[in-house]
């Protein structure tokens, strides 16, 4: 794997450890039934954790096999360029060149 496939794996393991805990301070934040202390102290704790990666919109959908992050596809996890190049050889199965 290369450097940045490890980063991203990395950004996605800890965005999926800490998003239940981000959705109930979330909730606890929008209950008006609950104090307006309970409230400001989830509200401080989600703004401690903002600046810790803990975010969902800083991980990034890379190619798996050139860890190209633009224009990737998001179901097969391959960029266009990889895509094109195995779909040529033949190598993905189901797909083929068409023309009309």
């Amino acid at each position: 794997m290369k450097k940045q496939n490890i980063k991203d794996f990395k950004k996605r393991l800890i965005v999926y450890k800490q998003e239940k805990k981000i959705l109930l301070l979330k909730f606890i934040i929008r209950s008006t039934k609950l104090s307006i202390k309970l409230r400001t102290k989830a509200q401080n704790k989600i703004y401690q954790m903002s600046s810790m990666n803990f975010s969902k919109v800083r991980v990034n959908n890379r190619c798996i096999l050139t860890s190209r992050a633009k224009s990737v596809n998001s179901n097969l996890k391959l960029s266009r360029i990889t895509f094109r190049k195995l779909a040529s050889e033949g190598s993905l199965l189901g797909i083929k060149k068409s023309s009309w």
